[in-house]
């Protein structure tokens, strides 16, 4: 028998993340120099926008094309096809038909490796372009212009791109990291309220997990947040970014289960039980105040800890006895995550002290789920002592 043949193999990527406003006006050359310091002469470009934002910002699809065929830019650098505005959201990762019709684009148009997928948007539309450009020629050149707070400050960031299947949450997935990330704050200020919020559910994720002065930092600016202060908001997503770039950045074999997933198991779940209609941010929101409750019954976090964190998440508007909770069917979201999440769970036995469990009591989760939904969240000396509280509120029903 012969010895067989071992080879390793280690993949890295580079990609800076740029913070700036107006990123495809002719003034700001931003964009301009980084086309061209990684492109070759007659490189070709593909732009996917958010159609979200383009109504939002009625005149962008026009400011794109203006910026790419005219100028210097134009002599080097050309479009393949006009920008391609296509519906966002989540329903954009849910739809073969429209995977099958970028893909004829860029067949059609003779799009080769070399090109740029640049893709303006939230994060669902991000990872729609991030698995074409993955999947295209076996790589195309991603530059991500995240348009939300949630994808500026953690989704467009991320290594890898996601499409649904058959009603599950992420269900495919590819490895596809960004040539680039330009994170433009003057896209933020068309976001719907609702929108806005539900972006800051990742930032305190990270913040719970890793830095709790960065928590402290949220609760303390709560209320500027809530009303949407911009360099408030700017503030948190340049803390949060940097935040994920170092946890993404570790390497494989330090990375261990993943501290960020920390309320993921219910997030994954209610997102696909409301057919995406409770936004990421909001479910995650949501995720987080079942694994802090949980973690003040079981793991022991302070009762001032879990209060602190369920003022922050009621001063910024979340639902956190929102009525999908109902539906959740404990057991089984559990039984789910297990194949998403790699067996592990995350709690927070104290801020900054994230634990990965095998095992999640599903009784006392149930009875976390029933607090939210009939303690009054204001209460929250009674939601902390929940089998008390339960009782009597179940007594006033």
């Amino acid at each position: 028998m012969t010895r067989p043949l071992q080879h390793e193999c280690r993949i890295e990527c580079r990609f800076e993340v740029h913070f700036t406003r107006y990123a495809f006006s002719p003034a700001n050359p931003l964009l301009h120099d980084l086309l061209l310091e990684h492109s070759e002469n007659g490189t070709q470009g593909v732009v996917i926008v958010d159609g979200g934002l383009a109504q939002a910002q009625p005149g962008l699809a026009g400011d794109i094309e203006a910026y790419f065929t005219s100028g210097d830019l134009a002599r080097h650098f050309r479009l393949a096809v006009r920008p391609l505005v296509i519906s966002g959201g989540e329903a954009c990762k849910n739809d073969p038909a429209l995977l099958e019709q970028l893909y004829a684009q860029l067949a059609e148009r003779h799009v080769g490796r070399q090109a740029w997928l640049i893709a303006v948007g939230g994060g669902a539309l991000l990872d729609l372009a991030g698995y074409v450009a993955a999947t295209t020629h076996g790589g195309l050149r991603l530059l991500r212009l995240p348009s939300t707070v949630l994808a500026q400050g953690s989704a467009g960031l991320e290594l890898t791109a996601s499409l649904n299947f058959h009603g599950r949450k992420d269900f495919m997935r590819c490895f596809a990291p960004p040539g680039a990330v330009i994170n433009d704050e003057t896209f933020l200020r068309s976001l719907p309220e609702r929108e806005r919020r539900a972006g800051i559910a990742e930032a305190l994720r990270v913040a719970l997990v890793d830095e709790p002065d960065f928590f402290q930092q949220l609760y303390a600016r709560r209320h500027a947040l809530a009303r949407g202060d911009r360099q408030t908001i700017t503030d948190m997503i340049a803390r949060s970014a940097r935040l994920h770039l170092r946890r993404i950045g570790l390497p494989a074999t330090e990375r261990g289960p993943n501290p960020l997933e920390l309320g993921q198991w219910a997030a994954l779940y209610l997102e696909e039980l409301t057919n995406g209609a409770l936004h990421h941010g909001e479910a995650v929101a949501l995720g987080i105040a079942l694994d802090v409750l949980y973690s003040h019954q079981a793991l022991g976090l302070t009762q001032p800890e879990t209060t602190a964190v369920f003022e922050l998440l009621l001063a910024l508007g979340f639902e956190v006895n929102h009525s999908a909770l109902a539906g959740l069917d404990v057991p089984a979201a559990l039984a789910t995550y297990r194949e998403h999440g790699g067996g592990c769970y995350i709690l927070l036995p104290g801020l900054g002290e994230p634990r990965a469990v095998t095992r999640i009591d599903p009784r006392l989760m149930a009875r976390c789920v029933d607090a939210l939904l009939h303690i009054d969240p204001h209460d929250l000396p009674a939601l902390c002592r929940l089998e008390a509280a339960l009782g009597e509120a179940r007594r006033r029903a």
